[in-house]
Order: C-alpha cells, then structure tokens, then sequence
C-alpha cells in the first residue's frame, strides 16, 4: 500500500484526523505506518534511478501569496521531517494554486 505521505502521518500520530482518515482506519486495522515509510522509499529510491526527479508542493498544500512567513517555515520543517526521508533533499518547490511569485 503507498499513500500519500500528507493523509497518512495524522494517522501514525493520532490527532487532527479527518473523517476519510478515520473511516481508512477502521477499515484497514492493520495498517502499519512505519511499513507503509519503507515501502514509500522503495518506490521511491525505484524512481529516481531511473532518473525521476522530486520537488516539493509544500507539506500542507499552502498558499505561498497568502501564508505568512512563519506559516510556510512550520510547513517546510514538517516536509523536511515527514517527507524529505522518503524522497531525499530536493531543491525544487512547485507552488500550489498556480500563482506566479515573480
């Protein structure tokens, strides 16, 4: 099973779970979230040498032109914990909503 990284680490920890997320639990009472990490950076590690490049959409799908600063600093910490393990540093932000910055 590979899910994505965002839906599933309220479900390692439990909190702020929405109710999809609730629903997927009871449904799948043996999912393992740290097996599910692995599998994740296997495909991943599977990706990229066949040279698939990642970028990051920013953890929380934030809204650059409307976050403020410090919003976007908590944002990229959570990537840089949460999902950076899985795909590896990237030096690539892909900005969500289709807004130019520039």
């Amino acid at each position: 099973m590979f899910l994505d990284i965002v839906q599933i680490l309220p479900i390692k920890i439990k909190k702020n779970l929405q109710d999809d997320q609730k629903k997927f639990l009871e449904d799948h009472p043996d999912f393992d979230y740290d097996q599910d990490v692995k599998d994740a950076t296997k495909v991943a590690d599977a990706m990229k040498a066949e040279g698939w490049e990642f970028a990051s959409h920013t953890w929380g799908h934030r809204n650059a032109t409307t976050s403020t600063a410090e919003e976007l600093k908590t944002d990229d910490k959570k990537w840089k914990a949460y999902v950076a393990p899985i795909l590896g540093d990237t030096d690539m932000v892909i900005f969500c909503f289709w807004r130019r910055y520039w």
